[in-house]
């Protein structure tokens, strides 16, 4: 998720090529998705009510970053 974010940050950066930003974009949205799997297989694996929690938390901050991470419309 860290590397997302940086990927957003690429993105939205107005100094940023635009073939630098749709890369960005593209690769964000890949990364998230896979932080989605990644944290769905967990949550299936877990057994620990503490690894549950932690996990569950991850994934509401991962929904939440893929709300923010919306590719801005062209105005």
């Amino acid at each position: 998720m860290d590397m997302a974010k940086k990927c957003i940050n690429t993105a939205r950066d107005y100094k940023s090529k635009p073939e630098i930003k749709a890369w960005a974009w593209e690769m964000c949205g890949e990364l998230l998705e896979e932080a989605e799997r990644d944290f769905n297989v967990a949550l299936e694996n877990a057994e620990n009510p503490n690894g549950i929690f932690f996990i569950e938390k991850n994934i509401n901050f991962l929904n939440d970053l893929k709300q923010t991470s919306g590719k801005p419309s062209n105005r």
